[in-house]
């Protein structure tokens, strides 16, 4: 049985300002659940970290899940770029030798 807490990060921009939200389905509950911070119940973090946060904290507080599933979130980090290097410069040189 899979027991993980599936949640979907989703990133909002108005007005100039940029923020994301989460929200996960748990089972009995009608529809997706809101993510929120517990010290003022906002629902818009700063950062996908501060999402991540609220959702481990809700699967330490219900008991119920056993790990949180983010799903494709988790690997949409953009790939490393490749690392040039540049030859250096070659000059090529004139046979200078006298006739």
């Amino acid at each position: 049985m899979n027991n993980n807490l599936k949640v979907k990060i989703v990133q909002r921009k108005a007005n100039g300002q940029e923020w994301y939200e989460g929200s996960v389905a748990i089972p009995g509950l009608k529809g997706n659940v809101k993510l929120a911070r517990k010290s003022d119940g906002n629902t818009k973090f700063s950062t996908r970290s501060a999402v991540n946060g609220a959702a481990k904290s809700l699967v330490n507080t219900l008991h119920a899940f056993n790990t949180v599933d983010f799903g494709q979130d988790a690997n949409m980090t953009k790939p490393a770029k490749k690392a040039t290097t540049k030859k250096p410069s070659t000059l090529s040189t004139l046979n200078t030798s006298s006739y």
